[in-house]
């Protein structure tokens, strides 16, 4: 997949439909490209420079190229997120899978009530 154009959409402070559901997960693999464009990019929020605007700079120069994956997506940055990784991950674990399993249905009655 590549970006021609979507990383305006990154940083708007307005409720708007985004041109599709995908999202950025944090994670990239740039090139040394990256530095030039970041020291050509003037602070943003908070007085810093945003990795964002620089890639959107960078973004005229040359394309970015994004990977598209499936999966489950847990908001770690969230207890609730986290938690359910944490179960999520726990539950397919071979040794302590079945030991959680066992304890959920001993409180299982607890969570109805």
């Amino acid at each position: 997949m590549v970006f021609t154009g979507c990383l305006t959409w990154w940083k708007s402070r307005h409720w708007i439909r985004p041109p599709s559901d995908l999202g950025i997960i944090g994670r990239y693999v740039l090139t040394p490209a990256v530095f030039a464009a970041l020291a050509q990019t003037p602070p943003g929020t908070g007085g810093e420079i945003q990795l964002t605007d620089g890639l959107k700079r960078l973004l005229a120069d040359q394309p970015i190229y994004a990977v598209e994956t499936t999966g489950v997506r847990y908001n770690t940055g969230h207890p609730l997120g986290w938690l359910k990784a944490q179960f999520s991950f726990a539950l397919k674990h071979p040794e302590y899978g079945p030991v959680l399993r066992k304890y959920i249905k001993t409180i299982w009655p607890q969570i109805d009530s």
